[in-house]
């Protein structure tokens, strides 16, 4: 049979159909409708795990469960929504285990309620992500996260990443998140955290009003913030156990502690 001709406006160049196809899948492809209404998560999962770069083609894809993916090429110009990410013991928007890919132009949404399931010593943070990167016995590395966004709303950690190597973040911005820990622990909500990682680089990002809800008078706290959300308890970029990484043209307001650096080598 005869396989129709593809040809981009003015670049003279003329490819098969076939070809061209080649070059990303879309998550439509797979069944999505990216109404942000409709439960996307198998056409989602089914697109991430093509070893394909994927187009999200700018649409909002509502999901009810993790995605967790092991061959990851590239993502770009999605919204995946989680609203109901708290109703569970633990989870993730986005969860990758393997290196070489790129995330680029994402917004992930994980939770539309401060209130958690349940919460650990830490308030959810090991808990509940956004997107987490971290293999599975291996250590991931030439990985990129691009001009993404991160909000919604519970305990826990936006960004996640986890014994890694060689790894960029830039012009990533996580902002306007609450979290209500039923336990009143001390720490609850964290946008970005870099674990246990080496050679990398975070750059032009920024972390923007971060809120927990505050139950402790003004004699344990020193201030008059009593049964309001408020700055305390959230961390902004928390860099623990690396080395030989850069941190530039960052920003943190509207945070507790905007960065956070423990036992690493800069």
């Amino acid at each position: 049979p005869l396989e129709a001709d593809y040809s981009f406006p003015g670049s003279g160049v003329v490819r098969s159909v076939s070809d061209r196809l080649k070059d990303y899948v879309s998550v439509k492809d797979f069944g999505a409708v990216g109404d942000g209404v409709t439960d996307d998560t198998v056409a989602l999962r089914t697109a991430l795990q093509t070893g394909k770069p994927v187009d999200g083609l700018g649409l909002t894809y509502l999901i009810t469960s993790t995605i967790t993916v092991g061959n990851l090429k590239s993502f770009k110009n999605a919204t995946v929504t989680y609203p109901n990410l708290g109703n569970q013991s633990s989870g993730q928007v986005l969860r990758i285990t393997n290196g070489d890919f790129v995330l680029d132009t994402v917004k992930i949404i994980y939770g539309d309620t401060p209130f958690r399931s349940t919460s650990g010593p830490n308030g959810g943070l090991n808990q509940y992500q956004g997107v987490r990167v971290e293999g599975n016995g291996t250590r991931p590395s030439n990985f990129t996260l691009r001009d993404c966004l991160f909000t919604g709303d519970g305990s826990g950690t936006h960004v996640l990443i986890a014994s890694c190597d060689d790894f960029s973040v830039t012009g990533c911005h996580v902002y306007d998140s609450r979290a209500q820990d039923s336990l009143g622990t001390a720490d609850q909500l964290q946008a970005f955290s870099i674990l246990n990682c080496s050679r990398y680089t975070i750059s032009d990002s920024t972390v923007r009003n971060l809120l927990t809800y505050e139950t402790r008078p003004f004699a344990n706290t020193g201030v008059n913030t009593q049964n309001t959300y408020t700055n305390i308890h959230t961390r902004g970029f928390v860099n623990s156990m690396g080395s030989d990484y850069s941190v530039v043209g960052c920003h943190a307001t509207l945070v507790d502690q905007g960065f956070d650096v423990t036992g690493s080598g800069v």
